[in-house]
């Protein structure tokens, strides 16, 4: 399934609910993840036109979810990108009820001295709703993002803003999950 530039902006700004007087601050953020490498794997230019798959939509939104927590642009996409493959396995191999993508606030210190063991725990990981006890119960903040929530909403925003169906758009998305390396990039 492939994407226009011109629908997941529409898309997107139906999800994240973007103020047509905040436009502007949105593009330079989304200018932004573009030079951090975000969304994956695209290559545009003058006279290229932008056109997503599924990996693609899925970073950004995973992006754009967390700058709304307040993270810059610029380490939204280092923690989008760390791992991206690791993530979609572990979404694949729990796909009937996706679970969360947990960060904490440590993964935005970059002045933090990087012991092996620091790195490990302090980047993003994954966690089935099964796991979500397993956290442990510090005094640091989490951010959790809802994967199931995300994509039930991605879903949405394009068929609102679109001609396809929430139920393709589903469809598709599962499909692409199933197996990430039939999308052409």
């Amino acid at each position: 399934m492939r994407f226009l530039y011109s629908e997941v902006t529409k898309a997107f700004g139906h999800r994240f609910q973007i103020d047509p007087t905040a436009k502007i601050a949105w593009n330079a953020r989304g200018q932004r993840l573009r030079k951090s490498g975000i969304p994956l794997d695209t290559k545009t230019g003058r006279g290229v036109p932008a056109e997503y798959g599924w990996r693609q939509v899925f970073s950004l939104a995973l992006a754009y979810h967390l700058l709304e927590t307040g993270i810059t642009p610029e380490r939204c996409a280092k923690l989008v990108s760390f791992q991206f493959g690791d993530l979609i396995a572990d979404m694949a191999s729990d796909s009937d009820d996706l679970g969360f993508y947990v960060v904490r606030p440590a993964a935005f210190d970059e002045y933090k001295p990087k012991t092996a063991l620091g790195r490990l725990v302090d980047f993003p990981i994954y966690k089935a709703r099964s796991e979500l006890s397993s956290i442990p119960a510090r005094a640091t903040v989490v951010i959790m993002v809802d994967l199931g929530q995300l994509v039930d909403q991605l879903c949405k925003a394009f068929a609102a803003t679109g001609e396809r169906s929430e139920t393709e758009l589903r469809k598709g998305f599962d499909t692409w999950l199933a197996n990430p390396g039939s999308e052409a990039t």
